[in-house]
């Protein structure tokens, strides 16, 4: 088989994987958006307008674009975002009434199953098929213990950023304390507040993971910083194309050599 075949079969097999990653994405975000809008809204009925319609809607063309396009930022943002739109203008869509502890955990293991195939659709790329390929070195060694605890710290946060924000939507909502409290100091608008508590709970579990989880993660994302370093001295010489100072001090300690070396024969 020629390198022509080779990378026409290796496009063929792409672009089905890609096909089928988007069908799985379009699947879990239409099941978000019936689970988490579409089926509160028809339980807690009332009256609808046209922004209320509107809202209730716009997040399926999203999603259709996103999925068409691969795009991160509606995929991962816009998406998810247009899914709170409905329940900001019917905050009763939030109440405890509609949302039990396991629907609760439903909706929950369903966003983030949506993000993890959002990530994998829009990290999809189609690589060239290889002039050469040669098994690296380090593929016959085993996995260094560095790099095993760093496996098990990337286990610990991504277990940690799942957890932590499932207690906080636990405790807002299903708080028989904190209901109570609620339903007394704001009669008729517990719902209200509900939502507005989860709002902020989201808010702060976005701003925590975004310091203390990713920023962490960033280095080893991007390599060891002496590595980096390193590479970033070469590229900068490079870049300056002229020899370095050392350079000159090894073309000067080789003409002193010489000159010994000649003062010693005579």
């Amino acid at each position: 088989m020629n390198r022509a075949s080779i990378a026409l079969v290796t496009s063929d097999r792409n672009s089905r994987w890609k096909t089928f990653a988007g069908a799985i994405a379009a699947a879990l975000g239409v099941n978000l958006w019936v689970s988490l809008v579409l089926l509160p809204s028809l339980l807690v009925g009332g009256e609808t307008s046209g922004l209320y319609l509107l809202a209730l809607l716009a997040p399926v063309p999203l999603l259709a674009f996103g999925i068409w396009r691969h795009n991160e930022v509606v995929l991962l943002w816009a998406f998810p975002t247009s899914l709170l739109i409905t329940i900001a203008i019917k905050p009763g869509m939030a109440s405890m009434q509609i949302y039990g502890p396991a629907r609760l955990g439903i909706v929950g293991i369903s966003l983030v199953v949506f993000l993890f195939g959002a990530s994998t659709l829009t990290s999809f790329h189609e690589l060239p098929a290889p002039r050469h390929i040669r098994p690296l070195k380090s593929s016959y060694q085993g996995i260094p213990t560095r790099w095993r605890r760093r496996f098990r710290m990337y286990a610990s946060l991504s277990l940690l950023s799942l957890i932590f924000p499932l207690v906080l939507l636990y405790h807002v909502n299903f708080d028989e304390v904190g209901a109570l409290a609620l339903k007394d100091n704001y009669p008729g608008r517990a719902a209200t507040f509900t939502t507005l508590l989860n709002v902020f709970v989201i808010g702060l579990w976005v701003v925590l993971f975004a310091n203390y989880i990713l920023s962490p993660l960033k280095k080893h994302r991007t390599g060891d910083k002496p590595l980096r370093l390193g590479l970033a001295m070469v590229r900068h010489r490079a870049k300056l194309g002229n020899p370095s100072i050392f350079f000159y001090l090894g073309g000067v300690a080789a003409m002193v050599l010489m000159v010994l070396w000649f003062a010693l024969q005579s």
